[in-house]
């Protein structure tokens, strides 16, 4: 180094054969650099985290074979004579861009040029295969393997056992019609999806013996009959489980489940449209329908992870009763409500009590209770006490407004 100031140095470089020269040598910057996916776009975008400033030199000073992995030179000077670890000459030579740069200290002898046996073992037991038909071979193997996945319906027959068993659990007195339909959903997937797809991953197995347009055809029929019989199924039953019940625990895994439930029929439900649409399993169109969804589930799930105060919170934000949602959507199953205008009118009533009173909206009057009168209707004080979850105490309190309620629906 000639002379240095603040943002540069100068530095002499001598080459053989050629005069010295001085170069200046001014501070550069350095990114850290994440790549994320952006939510509106979907696309992989830059994004700096931070940055540093330096001068690129550094002093010459001798490094150790070991250290010096991973640093590239121009030109080095060599001591690697009493190598005495397999590998160690041959990082020591690689560190340099060429063989010219490269000066040897000190003889390379045959016991410095140490061999790892495990490799030597390798090499005799490979099959030499040419590069291409090994690359041909596991990009085929890859797409057998997305193609299996495809048509693998594990995941959405274990969400369904799960939302099964919740609802034995808290859906017969209070949703009879919900939870008969959501076991027949789930028998008529059993039977009309994944019996028939445990037979056709049989078949998948067997199709690498024919010829690609065979293969394509199988598959785009398959994904035509899968789609339908998926839609038929579960489209008309995963709006439908979004329902308000009284156990707070039961009514958080319900409403995990049916975000679940919701993203696994989404997924596959547009990976085998692209399937029917292309009538050829493309990896790249798979492979995007399936990234796609990835986000839409990162944005379901949200809800879900809340805790209970901050449902509560929420809830109470958009005046609402704690099970509904702060959005307003419908947290009943009309379906199996008989008398809807009825049971919405109370439901209505019971919010206002809720805000008029601070209670939690159970504690007014279940939901049970609540469809109980909607299909009852009941008309005097000796019916209504009548109704499961209607005792005298509440029938004392809000019977005579619950009435009025009836009154002015019928």
């Amino acid at each position: 180094m000639t002379r240095c100031e603040k943002e540069a140095v100068w530095v002499r470089c001598k080459e053989e054969g050629r005069e010295a020269v001085e170069i200046k040598v001014e501070a550069e910057s350095w990114e850290n650099t994440k790549y994320v996916i952006d939510n509106e776009t979907k696309e992989i975008k830059a994004d700096v985290e931070g940055s540093f400033r330096q001068i690129p030199l550094r002093l010459a000073w001798a490094v150790t074979i070991h250290k010096s992995q991973g640093l590239t030179f121009d030109k080095v000077v060599v001591d690697a004579g009493r190598a005495f670890a397999h590998g160690q000459v041959y990082v020591a030579l690689s560190r340099c861009r060429t063989l010219e740069g490269i000066v040897l200290r000190s003889p390379l002898t045959p016991e410095s040029m140490v061999a790892d046996n495990r490799i030597d073992d390798f090499f005799r037991q490979s099959d030499f295969r040419s590069d291409t038909g090994f690359l041909a071979e596991c990009k085929e193997r890859y797409r057998f393997d997305l193609i299996r996945h495809q048509f693998n319906f594990s995941a959405l027959r274990q969400c369904l056992q799960d939302l099964g068993d919740i609802a034995r659990k808290v859906l017969p007195k209070v949703y009879p019609r919900l939870y008969n339909d959501l076991l027949q959903a789930i028998n008529d997937f059993e039977q009309d999806v994944f019996a028939v797809g445990e037979r056709f991953f049989l078949e998948i197995n067997r199709l690498n013996r024919y010829e690609k347009p065979y293969q394509d055809e199988r598959c785009s029929k398959a994904a035509a009959y899968f789609l339908q019989k998926l839609e038929s199924i579960l489209q008309p039953l995963v709006p439908r489980l979004a329902v308000e019940i009284d156990n707070q625990k039961e009514q958080e895994r319900l409403l995990e489940k049916k975000v679940e439930l919701k993203r696994l029929f989404a997924e596959k439900q547009n990976t085998l449209q692209i399937l029917c649409d292309n009538r050829t399993f493309d990896i790249s169109a798979y492979l995007r329908a399936k990234s796609a969804q990835f986000f839409e589930k990162e944005k379901e799930s949200a809800p879900a992870r809340k805790t209970r105060t901050a449902k509560k919170e929420s809830a109470s934000e958009a005046g609402t009763a704690d099970a509904e949602t702060a959005s307003g959507q419908e947290v009943w199953d009309e379906a199996s409500v008989e008398n809807p205008q009825l049971f919405e009118a109370l439901r209505a009533w019971r919010t206002a009590k809720y805000k008029e009173e601070g209670k939690p909206a159970f504690m007014i009057l279940s939901q049970k209770a609540l469809i109980g009168i909607a299909r009852a209707a009941p008309r005097t004080k000796a019916e209504l006490l009548a109704i499961k979850g209607i005792g005298k105490v509440k029938a004392a309190q809000y019977g005579k407004e619950i009435l009025e309620v009836v009154e002015s629906i019928h």
